[in-house]
Formats: C-alpha cells, sequence, structure tokens
C-alpha cells in the first residue's frame, strides 16, 4: 500500500491524473481491507461509477458549453460575420 501512497502524493499537486492512477489501488486496497469482498464486485461497481461519472461529467460540460456555443453565434450574426472561434 506504501508503494502507491508515495507516488500518489508525489504527483498529487502537478498531475492529477497520474496520481488518480496511483491513488484508485490504495483506495480499492483499504476496502478490501475494512470490509473483505468479492474482487469481481469490486471492479463491476468501479468500473459502473466510472462509467457514471464519466456520462454525467460530459452531458455538464456539453450543457455548460452550449450556452457560450449560442451567445457566440448570435454575436457573430449581429456584426454580419462568421463565427470567430
Amino acid at each position: 500500500m506504501i508503494g502507491f501512497q508515495f507516488p500518489t502524493e508525489l504527483f498529487m499537486a502537478r498531475h492529477y491524473g497520474w496520481a488518480m492512477v496511483f491513488f484508485t489501488p490504495v483506495i480499492l486496497l483499504m476496502t478490501q481491507l475494512a470490509a473483505p469482498a468479492d474482487p469481481g464486485v469490486l471492479v463491476l461497481e468501479r468500473g459502473v461509477e466510472t462509467f457514471v461519472g464519466a456520462v454525467i461529467g460530459i452531458a455538464v460540460a456539453v450543457l455548460v458549453q452550449a450556452p457560450r456555443l449560442t451567445s457566440r453565434t448570435r454575436i457573430a450574426s449581429r456584426r454580419g460575420g462568421a463565427d470567430p472561434t
């Protein structure tokens, strides 16, 4: 567990994605030590949670970006030109 904890702390400030590569096994190991469960169930649950989180994240990004694109299109049409993006 310490083998994963050190790189997690090392990368957390600058490379969050890399830190998560090491942090995820730490969390799974801690969960397994606290309440042993079937590894297949843990992997399935983690996969479903990751998928749901990714879908929600993409949906939010699209919804937040949509008003910006609409306002840019309106501004460009008022100017009589093409979209400046």
